[in-house]
């Protein structure tokens, strides 16, 4: 089995057989963490919900003796500094999870 990963979190993972056939595939799990600064200004940020993703996974997995997994990296580059440091923050928590 193959399981491909995109990063995004608009991504998705898909676990492909031996014979070219979908096993299974589902969409990036994603969670909204809320926060207040000092100052009261509150903002919402989007993660990848790490647990969720070890069940799916993991759901994925066992139905097979052995699997190969692909994870598309975090890429070098992005529209902003914030952007760049949500994607790290959201390959890390993948990368944690394999």
């Amino acid at each position: 089995m193959i399981v491909g990963i995109d990063n995004g979190l608009d991504g998705a993972a898909v676990a492909i057989g031996p014979l070219g056939h979908v096993i299974g595939s589902f969409v990036m799990p994603t969670f909204t963490m809320k926060k207040t600064t000092k100052a009261g200004k509150k903002s919402e940020r989007r993660e990848i919900d790490s647990l969720q993703l070890a069940v799916l996974l993991e759901n994925l997995i066992l139905s097979s003796d052995s699997a190969t997994v692909i994870f598309e990296e975090c890429p070098d580059h992005a529209k902003s500094k914030a952007a760049m440091r949500g994607m790290g923050i959201n390959a890390g928590k993948i990368l944690g999870v394999l």
